[in-house]
């Protein structure tokens, strides 16, 4: 396979990368940093036919990480390419009108804390409910859990996120223990059910996730789809890892497409906007 290499999804707009590569509005590509052995250092670690590793990936118009198929690497050369976006699963356009996460007073945000399960259900079901995405359910009267008793404040969510198979009583002995840190799995299988992402083939290959992994077809999916990232100097993952309210944000924007666009500098006078939370 020698460039040029080109493949369906041709982007007019230009591509740029965090290494400071970039492909310009023709489709040529130019890299202005290479790695210390001529191999592009990847965004998004990907694997398959790229002898040099260099895997790609890029953000589009809309601030979304999006995964490139692979293509062979060759150093010192310019390429006339263009990029097909893995991910077969119909593009996802919701709308977020109002706040969906709260911080813990009016001045902290805790966003390095991790995020426990009935924050990350209550999140995301609040994202459906207001796209009509719930499937016609219907909180039950009888909590699914032992220690619910149907008045708190993320009982519908955690409910919904039984009634779509993310959590079954009889796995948690009955017990739903709502404070439980969610790990990056765990939120990449909540995500990808919630949000009814279909798998892709296999694009994710990091030093600490193997095929083997329970939460790997998720992780492998919201990778494909760009909404989680992994670490691409270390190409590490952190499945088990708690995952962080700030970590959690993160692919909930990416979701909804809200980048920086959304920044709120100025009141509707005019007058500058200051964050009100001190931790941040």
């Amino acid at each position: 396979m020698n460039p040029p290499y080109a493949v369906e999804g041709y982007n007019p707009n230009g591509i740029y990368y965090d290494n400071s590569c970039y492909t310009a509005a023709d489709g040529t590509y130019i890299d202005t940093n290479p790695s210390a052995n001529g191999a592009l250092v990847p965004t998004i670690a990907l694997n398959g036919i790229d002898s040099s590793g260099g895997a790609l990936a890029y953000r589009n118009a809309q601030g979304n990480n999006k995964v490139l198929d692979v293509w062979t690497y060759f150093p010192g050369n310019t390429y006339d390419i263009s990029f097909a976006v893995l991910g077969r699963g119909t593009e996802i356009k919701l709308k977020n009108d109002y706040a969906y996460i709260y911080g813990y007073s009016d001045t902290e945000m805790a966003a390095e804390n991790p995020i426990i399960r009935c924050e990350a259900s209550a999140l995301m079901h609040r994202l459906l409910k207001q796209n009509d995405m719930l499937g016609g359910y219907q909180k039950p009267h009888i909590p699914s859990y032992t220690e619910l008793d149907g008045s708190e404040w993320y009982y519908a969510a955690v409910e919904y996120m039984t009634y779509i198979g993310m959590y079954h009583p009889d796995d948690l002995n009955g017990v739903i223990s709502p404070a439980t840190h969610v790990t990056r799995g765990e939120a990449a299988k909540l995500f990808v059910l919630s949000l009814g992402l279909e798998s892709t083939e296999n694009v994710c290959f990091f030093d600490d996730l193997d095929t083997s992994h329970p939460y790997y077809s998720h992780i492998n999916t919201l990778i494909a789809n760009g909404y989680m990232l992994g670490d691409k100097d270390t190409n590490i993952f952190r499945p088990d890892a708690p995952m962080t309210r700030a970590e959690y944000v993160a692919v909930y924007n990416r979701i909804i497409g809200r980048d920086d666009r959304y920044d709120i500098t100025t009141d509707v006078e005019g007058n500058p906007v200051e964050c009100g939370f001190e931790d941040l």
